[in-house]
């Protein structure tokens, strides 16, 4: 029968323990330092907000333990063989695949044992549909992945593929979405040129491909439109069979993280829908390769606190307004408010002083009345003083008002160019500029003179200009030093 296709584990190659230099408040597990991957997608960032308690993570695999590192947050489970359900589901794989799998997503943590699970507060409930060759069949891999469902699982991890499609497994997969439950696979080991791996390449299923501590895809992992996220998936250490510890490899470690990311969100925002969770979990991935998408890393590598942070529990770097000035002169000519979360509100500012970007209004700062959009040109007022732009935004829930730095000192009068020729009479008008219609006057010392209404320049040098602006509404008479450069461009 097509739907009895065999389905082989996904490559798992023993290799040496990776390091990895432990983070701040660091659990107390002494295989911490060698858990690269959990340092690297920070979940122990998240951990203030939630481990994972109350979420049941389904482990469809060879077995799940026993190992006295898991043994207070596995279940018993159950096997299924030959179509037939039977209970408990203790590893027999050969090296203890699905125990491998387990412990990444939920290893008991600050027990002073072994290594720490990316969500160590959860539970895993092992259903057992490989045998200790790696092998099974679709009908036992559908049937389990009905009996997580309907035994309570959240999250379901398929670190497992086939290179065939089966529509039951399919079926099985778009049942678990219709009951809400997110189901994580591995993206497939075979290689940058191999087809792609089933039910990792079903639209539903979260496909998860492998990188290294590079964050580079190893020559194992698939490529493939399918794939969504990549996670650590090289030396990966954590348990194994006999109440051991090695280090494997294989994007069924990479899919395992990302099921155990997945187990956080949900304890943290059990309102969220599958859906929801996945998008969380894509949307917030840190792009890696090709810009955007692609089909070696997917939507990129998965961070546990960049998914937190998106969902409002930790701050967003603050960003705050930039001024941008007109290239030519050391005067705002316009500002902008760059990428910031959505500003509800632009405001200008006028200010005494210069000084830093700020979240509060300093005291002498007045808002510009009327000055609501992202350009604002200077105004008569402005002259002699300093500009701010303000963005209101709500981060984590709260509102701020963000201000950026002054630009430069606001100025009524300024150079057009700041290096001229020599032997040159050029109107003064031409090389002063200035808001005001007022008439123009100006003395010169150094490299120039002024002679009637025209600065002749001499031989290199610098020319200083004492320049005068008439009164002319609305403007007020203004006076400004200029200092040019006399000689060739780039000189």
């Amino acid at each position: 029968m097509a739907r009895r296709a065999r389905t082989t584990l996904l490559l798992a190659v023993l290799a040496c323990a990776a390091t990895a230099t432990p983070a701040l408040a660091a659990p107390d597990d002494p295989g911490y330092p060698m858990q690269w991957g959990l340092v690297a997608t920070r979940a122990p960032e998240v951990w203030s907000v939630t481990t994972g308690e109350g979420v049941l993570v389904a482990v469809v695999d060879s077995g799940s333990g026993p190992h006295a590192d898991l043994a207070a947050n596995l279940l018993p489970g159950i096997t299924v063989r030959r179509g037939r359900v039977v209970e408990g589901a203790d590893d027999d794989g050969a090296t203890g695949h699905g125990t491998h799998v387990a412990g990444i997503i939920a290893a008991v943590a600050n027990n002073g044992l072994g290594i720490a699970g990316v969500a160590p507060g959860a539970k895993v409930l092992p259903i057992k549909v490989l045998d200790a060759r790696g092998s099974g069949s679709d009908v036992d891999l559908e049937i389990g992945i009905r009996q997580a469902v309907d035994r309570g699982a959240r999250v379901i991890n398929l670190s497992l593929g086939s290179e065939t499609r089966d529509a039951g497994v399919r079926d099985a997969i778009q049942y678990a979405l219709s009951r809400d439950v997110v189901v994580v696979a591995a993206a497939g080991n075979d290689g940058a040129s191999a087809g792609p791996k089933w039910p990792a390449a079903e639209d539903e299923p979260l496909a998860v491909t492998a990188v290294g501590q590079d964050y580079v895809a190893p020559a194992f992992a698939q490529r493939g439109g399918y794939i969504d996220v990549a996670a650590p998936g090289v030396q990966v250490y954590a348990t194994v069979r006999g109440d051991a510890y090695a280090s494997l490899s294989g994007t069924s470690m990479a899919a395992a993280f990302v099921s155990g990311v997945a187990a956080l969100v949900r304890a943290a925002q059990p309102a969220l829908t599958a859906a929801q969770v996945r998008d969380v979990l894509t949307l917030n991935a840190t792009d890696l390769g090709d810009a955007g998408v692609d089909a070696t890393y997917g939507a990129g590598f998965v961070d546990a606190y960049a998914v937190f942070a998106g969902l409002g529990f930790f701050p967003a770097p603050v960003r705050y307004p930039e001024i941008r000035t007109e290239a030519r002169f050391d005067v705002v000519q316009y500002a902008e408010v760059p990428a910031l979360p959505v500003p509800s509100l632009v405001q200008w500012y006028r200010c005494g002083r210069p000084g830093d970007a700020t979240t509060t209004v300093p005291a002498d700062c007045a808002p510009i009345e009327g000055a609501v959009d992202r350009t604002y040109f200077p105004r008569r007022a402005d002259v002699g003083g300093f500009l701010r732009l303000g963005a209101t935004v709500t981060v984590a829930r709260e509102v701020q008002v963000r201000l950026s730095a002054t630009g430069g000192r606001v100025a009524g009068v300024w150079a057009a160019a700041p290096v001229v020729a020599p032997g040159l009479r050029v109107p003064l008008a031409r090389l002063v500029r200035t808001p005001s219609t007022g008439a123009l006057s100006a003395t010169a010392t150094g490299a120039c003179r002024v002679v009637g209404g025209r600065v002749v320049t001499g031989a290199a040098g610098t020319c200083e200009l004492r320049v005068r602006v008439a009164a002319r509404a609305p403007w007020p008479a203004m006076a400004a030093r200029i200092a040019l450069e006399v000689g060739a461009p780039g000189s």
